[in-house]
């Protein structure tokens, strides 16, 4: 569905809006050298630990995905050795 001309003038107010809100937050930021000194040195001691948090979570991805392979494996092991039909963990009445 194609959007009318109403809708195109609304997202055209829209970006308008946003950009003015970015022009301003970007005067803001910009008026105070030093705060901006001490913006970058806070990221500077934030980003190595995003880094890290990163990095520890890529891990913990892999070492998931590789115990969900195996348990898959395990799994189908067991489906063939038993039959795909059984229901595991239940006894026969």
């Amino acid at each position: 569905m194609r959007p009318n001309n109403a809708d195109r003038r609304q997202h055209a107010a829209n970006l308008s809006t946003q950009s003015a809100t970015d022009r301003s937050r970007a005067q803001r930021l910009g008026s105070d050298p030093d705060e901006l000194i001490d913006r970058i040195q806070k990221l500077r001691i934030l980003l190595p630990a995003f880094a890290q948090e990163t990095a520890t979570a890529r891990r913990e991805a892999a070492r998931l995905r590789s115990q969900n392979a195996r348990l898959q494996r395990r799994l189908a092991e067991l489906e063939t050795r038993f039959g795909a039909g059984h229901e595991f963990g239940r006894e026969d009445a």
